[in-house]
């Protein structure tokens, strides 16, 4: 009965939120960050997600936290950028004010001490995503935070810098690697024309385009819909100037 209870969650949790089924290829890394975090383990887990700007990693965390966070005592998902001016307490400070944030709902929150967010924490089973991590100190931060959670916690950091996970240990990483032609064309057709492939005519100009972006998702889909409504010869006129 529990074995059946576990694969009926489990088969749900492999299916993307509806938020974003019109993300292109969401379902695959869905799948092998499920993969990588090891869900029917009670160990605590973190697990870096990697690429370049514009390749929707983002995207991706909040589609793994959306299909995710119900299974968790508390969850959060932030976005930190590193403001250099700060001092390593204030920015401490300044992450579990977002935490907090965003496990109470309740937006603007200011703390004193490091202490309220760790009595929050403790030995509860927590989903923390961070997206946009550029600075050293907030994942030495996060990896402290892995000893005061609860068993089965997850903590994701998003970051374009695969160097400053390594420097922290964190060995389980997933790089979101550049969409094959054939996705890449999917997601411009998706933006341009509300559809899976170009219309006929488009053809070329549309394989144009997508090698203009250098297949990057971001591009694909900005281009797409700048593009979308206008006539071929619009599309020609454009192109030089993309």
């Amino acid at each position: 009965m529990t074995e059946h209870i576990d694969n009926d969650v489990f088969n749900k949790l492999m299916k993307p939120s509806n938020d974003f089924s019109d993300f292109v290829g969401i379902k695959t890394h869905l799948e092998r960050l499920n993969w990588l975090l090891y869900l029917e383990s009670e160990e605590v887990i973190m697990v870096g997600i990697v690429g370049p700007s514009g390749i929707c990693k983002s995207t991706i965390g909040r589609a793994l936290f959306s299909q995710l966070s119900s299974l968790f005592h508390h969850h959060a998902f932030v976005s930190y950028k590193s403001t250099k001016q700060w001092d390593d307490y204030s920015m401490k400070l300044c992450l579990d004010e977002r935490l907090l944030s965003e496990i109470s709902c309740k937006k603007d929150i200011k703390i004193s001490h490091l202490s309220v967010v760790r009595q929050m924490l403790n030995r509860k089973k927590v989903l923390i995503i961070v997206d946009d991590v550029d600075d050293i100190e907030v994942i030495n931060t996060l990896v402290g935070q892995t000893r005061l959670v609860g068993s089965g916690s997850r903590i994701i950091v998003i970051t374009q810098d695969k160097k400053l996970l390594k420097s922290q240990k964190i060995e389980l990483i997933y790089e979101v690697d550049f969409p094959s032609y054939n996705l890449a064309m999917k997601m411009f057709c998706r933006s341009a024309f509300g559809q899976n492939s170009p219309p006929y005519g488009f053809e070329e100009l549309a394989a144009e385009v997508a090698n203009l972006s250098g297949y990057l998702p971001l591009g694909l889909n900005v281009l797409g819909s700048s593009l979308k409504g206008m006539k071929k010869e619009e599309w020609v006129d454009m192109l030089p100037r993309l």
